[in-house]
């Protein structure tokens, strides 16, 4: 039944952005055979299928999913035409190309990932509407720890403006000003971050910018420095 599925997709859930994600990530060259490579590469196919298979389950019967199925072309698919669609990927692009070692048959599975990882964000992009106003913690996807941290200490580099080519005021000030700041709060709050990793992170940019400047020289401009290193490069 419903509740059934809605359970399912509950313990499933958390498997399948990152099943997906080690696809893309690995290739043949970790693993000690092809034979392995494939084996690996098919379990984690077979868990993120049935997550979304189940995510899809758990949605009202009438539910219509906005799916891209082409480059440009979106459509409204019925649960039985994701799912068809969802095997048709599966099947025909993904497995053909897994573990071959024929000419750009790696090209063409990262291609097949990458629409499968478009389809899944799809179908959660829906049950978000589908469920907004009933808490419920089948429609929550969470990100796991390296993951989350790796989307995240992008967004607190950008905001670093200590260091060279900042506007001079000193690091400590910077680092004060970051970890004071709600600028990130949302994106703390969507990630799944908490305020100890997001102190964690802007040291982490505060050490490299320090490292980086006791590299060089007292009070040079790095693109000085930069052009003086490439002048006795060229001499050299």
């Amino acid at each position: 039944g419903g509740r059934a599925v809605a359970s399912l997709f509950r313990d499933l859930q958390v498997y399948v952005p990152y099943r997906l994600l080690l696809l893309q990530s690995l290739s043949r060259e970790h693993f000690p055979s092809s034979s392995e490579w494939r084996a690996f590469g098919e379990r984690q196919l077979a868990a993120f299928g049935a997550g979304l298979l189940a995510a899809v389950a758990s949605a009202p019967a009438d539910t219509s999913w906005p799916v891209a199925v082409d480059v440009d072309q979106r459509r409204e698919l019925r649960r039985e035409e994701v799912e068809a669609l969802l095997q048709a990927i599966s099947l025909d692009e993904v497995l053909p190309n897994l573990g071959s070692a024929a000419e750009g048959a790696a090209a063409a599975l990262q291609l097949a990932l990458r629409r499968l990882n478009t389809l899944a964000w799809n179908v959660y992009s829906r049950l978000g509407t589908v469920w907004q106003n009933v808490p419920s913690p089948e429609a929550t996807l969470p990100f796991m720890y390296p993951a989350s941290v790796g989307l995240y200490q992008p967004l607190v580099d950008s905001l670093f403006e200590g260091g060279e080519g900042g506007d001079g005021r000193p690091v400590e000030a910077e680092v004060a000003r970051l970890l004071e700041s709600g600028a990130l709060a949302a994106a703390r709050a969507t990630l799944g971050i908490s305020l100890h990793q997001h102190e964690l992170c802007v040291l982490q940019r505060a050490f490299h910018g320090w490292l980086a400047a006791a590299q060089l020289p007292d009070e040079t401009p790095l693109k000085e420095a930069l052009a003086r290193r490439a002048s006795d490069a060229a001499s050299a």
